[in-house]
């Protein structure tokens, strides 16, 4: 039976504190889902935010958002007393404000901080505490480093400390630990929470990661740095019909060489530690796996970049150990964009799944739907079809976006003659697909505009990573049957 799913960042879910959390609105979206036997959430990236609130930019690959912490939760386990909980300033419920979020939501975890360090230390919390700060000292105590110094250097890129404020704060350090630890409790349990509801997550696995991460502060030599820290070179996209200088993503790219030396040891713990986290993991930019864009460190765009050979069949073999047969299930690849031969058989020589967005089918004739690699009629067991992604319009964005005749196009392809047919004749056509899996985002799902639209590639400020949705509307989508099976 096809499985299906749906899209949505934990942060756009209702919450009383200027965001989703993983308290009741969260546990709210499995129930939903659970009686309407949707079988997956698939959430965005989940590690803590920098400047640009991008969970694409993350300031570790192996910590969790403390944005995700419910409050209501802590207090529950009297580390927040309700009188306190009373003085949150009241937040907007349809956007989230990440400036209210910084000042409001970090001065209520440091309350909670002051009183878990209150706590015995023969207290059950301190003892799980001190066995997560031992079982994840692999990169918790990295983690915890960089952030204290990022604190006390005002927030500025590692690159740019000042050597008086690269010093031990131990108390600074606990704090971020104990961030962690209440962050993965929480995680922990709304897992075995959608579990028991036959709910499955996925969760994202970016390819590369952010320069100001505590990831390459702590482990400079499997990047491709000079001498005094910077990129030698950094990812990105050659240039197009759409972007005529490419884009210049600026991710430090991988000293592969090195990684093939240790096994891919890095990478291992990487997917082991989400693999704890998640049911299914979806590798972001797979193509780069088997060759990546280049671009020298500095360049404003992307002309002077190069195509160079990545890990490819090696890196998936190295997995294949560990994994054997499971990594046909654990893994979900974003193989979009300039995809080449070579990529298309690596993805079907390990047998993995790939993603289909039907608004990347070109509807510009008869001609193109059908030589469209998009073409839902095209679709095989080893594709999880979309409606779209958080990078692109949600549906009534896209077709607002498209020309009369594309428009009509859509409509011939779909069968129907009225606008307000639209959603459901997608995900119709998609369910009837042979895709393994349909996923279908929560604004789409809704029927929402265009200014639902959660992320704009190569763009920033405030409209990104901003939307949510309202109790109004959680009561909609728990009475909606588009995705009956």
């Amino acid at each position: 039976m096809k499985k299906t799913g749906i899209l949505a960042h934990i942060l756009s879910l209702p919450g009383k504190y200027g965001s989703g959390d993983l308290g009741a609105g969260a546990k709210k979206m499995i129930d939903i889902l659970s009686n309407n036997y949707i079988d997956y959430l698939q959430i965005l990236g989940s590690g803590p935010t920098g400047y640009a609130n991008s969970p694409y930019d993350a300031l570790s690959t192996f910590a969790l958002n403390p944005y995700f912490i419910s409050l209501d939760i802590l207090s529950e386990k009297g580390l927040l007393s309700q009188n306190e909980l009373n003085l949150y300033p009241e937040s907007n419920q349809s956007v989230i404000d990440y400036g209210f979020l910084y000042i409001h939501r970090y001065a209520f975890l440091r309350m909670a901080y002051e009183k878990f360090k209150k706590l015995d230390t023969n207290d059950s919390y301190r003892i799980k505490y001190k066995e997560f700060c031992k079982t994840q000292k692999h990169w918790l105590e990295n983690y915890a480093q960089f952030m204290a110094f990022k604190e006390l250097n005002g927030g500025k890129s590692w690159i740019d400390w000042d050597a008086s404020f690269k010093r031990a704060d131990s108390d600074l350090e606990e704090y971020h630990k104990f961030l962690q630890f209440e962050v993965f409790e929480q995680w922990s349990d709304f897992r075995n929470y959608a579990n028991t509801k036959n709910v499955k997550l996925i969760g994202d696995i970016p390819l590369y990661v952010s320069f100001d991460s505590s990831d390459v502060y702590g482990n400079k030599e499997i990047f491709l740095l000079d001498d005094k820290g910077y990129p030698l070179r950094v990812a990105g996209v050659p240039p197009d019909s759409f972007t005529v200088d490419g884009q210049v993503w600026g991710n430090p790219l991988y000293n592969w060489d090195e990684h093939q030396k240790t096994g891919f040891t890095w990478w291992k713990e990487r997917i082991e530690h989400l693999k704890n986290l998640v049911d299914t993991i979806k590798i972001d930019h797979f193509r780069g796996i088997e060759s990546y864009f280049s671009i020298p460190f500095g360049e404003v765009t992307a002309h002077n970049g190069t195509w160079e050979q990545g890990p490819g069949h090696v890196f998936f073999n190295a997995l294949k150990e560990v994994y054997s047969d499971e990594i046909e299930d654990l893994f979900l690849l974003e193989d979009l964009g300039f995809i080449t031969e070579k990529v298309k058989k690596l993805k079907k020589d390990f047998k993995l799944k790939g993603m289909k967005i039907f608004q990347f089918i070109d509807f510009t004739n008869v001609e193109t739907i059908s030589e469209s690699d998009f073409n839902v009629d095209v679709y095989d067991e080893y594709s999880v079809a979309y409606t779209g992604t958080h990078d692109n319009h949600v549906i009534l964005g896209w077709f607002n976006s498209l020309s009369e005749s594309e428009q009509k196009m859509v409509f011939q392809y779909l069968g129907i003659n009225h606008y307000d047919e639209l959603h459901s004749s997608i995900i119709a056509k998609l369910m009837k697909s042979n895709a393994a899996m349909v996923v279908v985002p929560l604004q789409d799902l809704l029927k929402l505009g265009a200014e639902t639209r959660i992320n704009t590639p190569g763009s920033s400020g405030s409209h990104n990573w901003s939307w949510r949705v309202t109790e109004s509307q959680m009561e909609i989508v728990q009475n909606q049957e588009y995705l009956n099976k």
